[in-house]
């Protein structure tokens, strides 16, 4: 859409602003493009890391049944130990949340569900989802990270 739309426009605007109202223009919308962008490789390099282990040599393998497989728990222990990483995830949670707000009401207005009346809920409904969702991935590493070594 923000190729088409930079196409289609052959006089560059110079000011980003708000029309007012109805517009609900916001740095979640202007900056959907970036924010995808970044929540895109966040979910390569996560499939990367826990699936295939490759960053920081966490390849671990244990054995369960006679069978040799990997070690997922210790992967992602170990794994959330890291402050670095705990960082990461926690700056792209926040990131994530932002997407989704806006995404979540956008979705509504794009298909023409947004009317004058829905709209606050419809803009409360999209943070409290944000919300919950970014909180629900944050448990997790931090727990692991303030609970210290299993």
């Amino acid at each position: 859409m923000w190729r088409d739309k930079k196409r289609a426009r052959i006089v560059k605007n110079t000011v980003v602003a708000s029309k007012g109202a109805p517009s609900k223009q916001t740095l979640a919308s202007r900056t959907m493009i970036v924010t995808g962008t970044v929540l895109l490789g966040f979910v390569v390099l996560h499939v990367a890391q826990f699936r295939f282990g490759v960053f920081g040599g966490l390849d671990y393998t244990t054995t369960i049944h006679g069978q040799e497989v990997r070690d997922l728990y210790r992967l992602v222990v170990e794994t959330f130990q890291n402050p670095l990483w705990v960082g990461a995830y926690m700056a792209v949670m926040v990131l994530l949340a932002s997407h989704l707000r806006h995404g979540f009401w956008s979705a509504f207005q794009s298909v023409g569900l947004l009317d004058p009346r829905l709209r606050p809920l419809a803009y409360s409904a999209g943070a409290v989802f944000a919300l919950v969702v970014a909180l629900g991935f944050f448990v997790m590493p931090i727990y692991l990270f303030a609970a210290g070594k299993p």
